[in-house]
């Protein structure tokens, strides 16, 4: 299957009725695909799969976190989390970023738009077909680079 059919254009994301359906269809053939090869696993749980060299450093991570524990220090307290911009930069994500975490974030956050502002403008028409617009696109891209890391995969072996 040529995953480059796949839209991972937010421009040409379908909002209408029948184009969503095809588009999610498309999506569905393709994770299906995906699902089917017998080249990879996507299935398997990640303790299993993982390498001897990850599994030995995630149990030496837990030996850490243990000890470190024993001098009471609480592994939660020791940093604030990064935020939502520094993974973006990070895997090269800002113009999605730009475009969509204001108005996501209005929507995950409890915020004086969501409380106090119209019905209609909060949960009309035009935040459903942005929000069905951006999921397709996250799944698009996400199926697409799961080919490419398939491909990485195989052409490495």
């Amino acid at each position: 299957m040529d995953y480059n059919e796949l839209i991972t254009d937010i421009e040409k994301t379908p909002v209408d009725s029948e184009g969503v359906a095809n588009n999610i269809a498309r999506l569905l053939r393709h994770a299906k695909y995906l699902e089917s090869r017998k080249d990879t696993n996507l299935s398997g749980s990640r303790e299993h799969d993982a390498p001897r060299d990850v599994k030995a450093f995630h149990l030496e991570m837990q030996k850490l976190w243990k000890g470190i524990e024993k001098f009471g220090v609480n592994r939660d307290e020791l940093r604030r989390p990064n935020t939502v911009k520094h993974y973006a930069e990070g895997a090269n994500l800002m113009h999605e970023y730009n475009l969509f975490w204001h108005i996501h974030s209005k929507y995950v956050h409890p915020s004086s738009y969501l409380l106090f502002g119209r019905n209609t403008v909060v949960y009309g028409d035009d935040p459903r077909r942005f929000f069905l617009a951006t999921a397709q696109y996250y799944a698009a891209r996400n199926v697409r680079d799961l080919y490419k890391m398939i491909e990485a995969a195989s052409d490495s072996e």
